[in-house]
């Protein structure tokens, strides 16, 4: 295209020449030898411009002729990687589609010579895990691992998913670890081995990944939240049937300040700690976050701590019923804490006040208790009837909401 472009500039400024001489032509004299060649300027003009064009019109087709087995190549070339990038997008579309076989098919057959090799395989190797052909599922992660050695990350991330669905723990771990080695601060790692060892219950592994995955934000808030809280539960889980505190005081240093106010978390050390015979322990430990935040759950669970110094408990739970008097959670909890400090009267004002607001099966059990003890048989019978017919009622309304 360029040749032909400056062909025409030079036979344009050729005309352009002639019209100027076209009143005075001027005279050309050449002479070698014996030979002697005259003419006039503009004719000498033309006849190079044109001399020029034929002489540069040859050299290009001998050129191209010469050249035409190495552009043939590079042409087919190129047409062959277009054609294996649109049978790429078609083999992803088929696996998308779970069209597995043909899906299989067509990425491992226009693999071979596509720049985008590695990707050929990585999905075939998929297309062949989706229909359990396990041998052809290494075979197409070997090829990808062949095809670029640079991918060794999401190969190895593939391989490691594969063997997680396969059920293979012990091998998906070793490849894990040795991914992590290589590439510590890589999300997918990290995510992989979270899931892993979730599935294996090693708390103790994911503890001291935790850090990690907050740091990398693998997870999101409420996900990282969950997780701190069933890593922790679970290690709590581990030394609850021991005999002493030790393991127990070492799991609750290590949590981190922030998630030592989650409920969960608490309520169970606090529960722990009592189950060791520490309810004085549980007592402050509830004690202290709930004057740092009121919760129905903790005073539901402060006011069950047998803690040696009931009469100071009850005046703490007292102090609560300012703004909260019409909580029925905690006019139960006072009820509770009125008959531990035998103060008869107020326990069953208390109780009777909380089944005013909300009728509840915990509370006619405990006043049904109270009145027996006091006595009142008849008050106590009246009380097991009410709690049992509010008993059938929920379960009328439970059948009737599974039925619909």
């Amino acid at each position: 295209m360029r040749f032909f472009i400056v062909a025409l500039v030079l036979l344009l400024v050729s005309v352009i020449a002639s019209l100027f001489l076209i009143e005075d032509t001027g005279y050309a004299l050449f002479q070698y030898g014996g030979w002697r060649i005259e003419t006039s300027l503009s004719l000498f003009a033309v006849l190079s411009v044109l001399t020029y064009f034929v002489i540069s019109f040859l050299v290009r087709i001998v050129s191209g002729f010469l050249n035409g087995p190495k552009s043939i190549r590079l042409w087919g070339k190129r047409r062959s990687k277009v054609k294996s990038q649109k049978e790429l997008m078609k083999g992803l579309f088929l696996l998308i589609d779970s069209n597995w076989s043909r899906s299989e098919k067509l990425l491992s057959q226009h693999a071979e010579g596509s720049d985008l090799a590695v990707i050929h395989y990585l999905a075939a190797a998929l297309a062949a895990h989706q229909q359990h052909s396990i041998e052809f599922r290494d075979h197409y992660l070997r090829l990808a691992t062949a095809s670029m050695p640079d991918a060794d990350l999401a190969v190895g991330l593939a391989q490691s998913w594969f063997l997680i669905q396969d059920n293979n723990e012990e091998s998906a771990q070793r490849r894990l670890e040795q991914l992590h080695a290589d590439y510590p601060k890589d999300a997918m790692v990290l995510s992989l081995q979270s899931q892993l060892y979730q599935r294996q219950f090693a708390w103790e592994k994911l503890e001291a990944l935790l850090p990690a995955l907050k740091k990398r934000k693998v997870l999101s808030v409420d996900g990282l939240d969950h997780l701190y809280q069933r890593v922790y539960l679970g290690l709590m889980e581990r030394v609850e049937n021991n005999t002493q505190p030790d393991e127990l005081y070492s799991v609750w240093k290590r949590l981190p300040k922030v998630y030592k106010k989650n409920e969960v978390l608490l309520l169970r050390y606090a529960l722990l700690l009592q189950n060791l015979g520490r309810e004085n322990e549980a007592e402050r430990v509830i004690e202290n976050r709930l004057r740092e935040q009121w919760s129905e759950r903790l005073i539901n669970a402060y006011a069950q701590v047998e803690s040696k110094d009931a009469v100071a408990q009850l005046s703490l739970a007292e102090g609560f019923l300012s703004g909260h008097d019409k909580n029925p959670i905690l006019l139960m909890g006072l009820g509770r804490l009125a008959i531990r400090c035998q103060l008869w009267g107020k326990a069953r004002s208390y109780l009777e006040a909380s089944l005013g607001i909300m009728p509840s099966l915990e509370v006619y059990q405990i006043l049904a208790t109270l009145m027996e003890q006091l006595g009142e048989e008849e008050l106590s019978h009246q009380y097991y009837r009410e709690g049992l017919a509010l008993a059938c009622d929920i379960g009328a309304q439970c059948a009737s909401s599974m039925q619909s």
